[in-house]
């Protein structure tokens, strides 16, 4: 098993589903929003899984809720996302 693998073994252990929400149930930055650590520094699970579905965030756009569709600050569903 690949680097990639496990790691995402690890994340998906920390996921809950609910609805078509993916609710985390692992560790939070001080705003409530998911984080694991990655080579020392915070990274936000919503944006890992965004960007393993999407692609990376084209420069010049960020990644943002879309509160139409959902309010909960664990929910890192890459479909809760989009760009602005």
């Amino acid at each position: 098993m690949g680097s990639w693998q496990k790691k995402a073994m690890s994340l998906k252990r920390r996921i809950r589903q609910q609805g078509r929400h993916q609710i985390w149930t692992g560790r939070v930055h001080g705003d409530g929003y998911p984080i694991i650590m990655r080579g020392g520094k915070i990274v936000f699970v919503a944006r890992l899984l965004w960007e393993k579905r999407h692609g990376e965030v084209p420069e010049g756009r960020r990644l943002r809720k879309r509160r139409e569709l959902c309010t909960l600050a664990k929910c890192v569903a890459p479909g809760c996302r989009g760009l602005v």
